[in-house]
């Protein structure tokens, strides 16, 4: 009998926090992710450390003068040969972070024309998410930075990640409410099978 596809093929994902503190909730998520869903044979996953990469303010002049900076380049490589990613944002003023929105400014541009035009985006899947010691989790930012990655013809699921009051279910940088640890369980498996059957579907 032939094999199930959706058991044999492998996915690769990435996950990644808007938020530059070391204890940032967001951060912790995105570490718990990335430990959660590594388990799995058929995930391939990366945790991108925004820390780790030196990126600039978008600059036009300056990627006009240079092209795109080399820890651009890198980014923007794992970013195309994914099938999926985790955004996670905190909640800065009723929006996602600044840093999030240079990082995704650069990885839009083009090395070579026309040709790698929004290759990091386009038709990639991805999840959004946002944690927030407020009572609204986040909600506002997720409804901009859905909006933002529909712009850039990434298809987001319809699930999402939304953690209010983290400051009673975090503490540092550990996930010490069990509720928390079992709602993000089902978000990232619903997330890994649909990026898997998405895959499966496509040539």
């Amino acid at each position: 009998m032939e094999e199930n596809n959706q058991e044999t093929k492998k996915i690769k994902l990435l996950v990644i926090s808007g938020s530059l503190r070391e204890q940032s909730y967001n951060k912790v998520v995105a570490k718990f992710s990335e430990k959660y869903l590594s388990s799995f044979d058929n995930v391939n996953i990366e945790l991108i450390d925004i820390k780790n990469y030196n990126i600039p303010l978008y600059n036009w002049d300056l990627e006009n003068k240079n092209g795109l900076p080399i820890d651009v380049q890198k980014l923007k490589r794992k970013f195309e040969s994914s099938d999926g990613y985790i955004v996670l944002s905190p909640e800065y003023n009723g929006s996602y972070s600044g840093v999030l929105k240079n990082i995704i400014d650069w990885l839009s541009r083009s090395e070579n024309g026309d040709a790698s035009l929004l290759s990091s985006f386009r038709n990639k899947n991805a999840m959004i998410g946002s944690v927030s010691p407020s009572r609204r989790g986040g909600i506002r930012c997720l409804v901009k930075l859905r909006m933002l990655l529909n712009d850039l013809f990434v298809d987001v699921s319809p699930d999402e990640i939304s953690i209010s009051v983290a400051n009673e279910k975090i503490t540092e940088g550990l996930i010490t409410d069990k509720k928390l640890e079992d709602y993000l369980i089902l978000k990232l498996n619903k997330f890994k099978e649909r990026v898997m059957k998405l895959k499966t579907i496509l040539p």
